[in-house]
């Protein structure tokens, strides 16, 4: 289970390397799914996969140790969650723009992941109301990741940077939780 946490944060070590190591690529303006179109698209495409798999595996075993059913089903929803993540590797991107079918659905499943992570996070706050540092630490990043999403543009956020901010929360939401999670319950 502890080699699952492991993971996650690889995939934001090896995305942050091929922004920088990619030809053409400028990781202020270009999104991560764009990485997997480059010279090293197959090592980002296998980021993507490992990544959902793993974030799968995390949310279904803490879900199994869960006895709350709202924490439970969180950590199932959150399991969901790594599909979209697994799917990027699957489904290949556009640059910029949705030119083929790979390239919509793959945007397509970026918004349904955005929706159902933002889910996660309120139902695992309120799944934890009575441990007041979870349901705030939760909640707060809902909102944030909200107005992230729906405001960066009109302050001049530049792409790249606003989608890294959205997905490194999400995957560092999901380590802190499970951190916590393991810490606390002795698994």
């Amino acid at each position: 289970m502890y080699l699952l946490l492991i993971v996650p944060i690889l995939f934001i070590l090896t995305t942050s390397i091929l922004g920088v190591i990619t030809p053409n690529y400028d990781w202020k303006n270009n999104f991560i799914s764009e990485l997997s179109v480059g010279k090293y698209g197959w090592i980002q495409k296998l980021n993507f996969v490992i990544c959902g798999i793993s974030i799968i595996g995390l949310c279904v075993l803490l879900a199994g140790k869960a006895d709350n059913l709202l924490i439970r089903s969180a950590w199932y929803l959150g399991s969901l969650m790594g599909i979209p993540i697994a799917l990027a590797g699957v489904w290949d991107t556009d640059f910029k723009r949705e030119k083929t079918r790979a390239g919509k659905l793959h945007n397509y499943v970026y918004r349904v992941g955005m929706i159902g992570t933002g889910l996660t996070y309120l139902l695992m706050g309120w799944g934890f109301k009575d441990k007041p540092i979870i349901l705030v630490f939760s909640w707060m990043v809902a909102v944030f990741d909200y107005l992230w999403l729906k405001y960066s543009d009109r302050f001049k956020v530049k792409p790249g940077i606003g989608q890294r901010v959205i997905i490194f929360s999400s995957i560092m939401w999901v380590e802190i939780l499970a951190i916590w999670t393991l810490a606390h319950t002795g698994i």
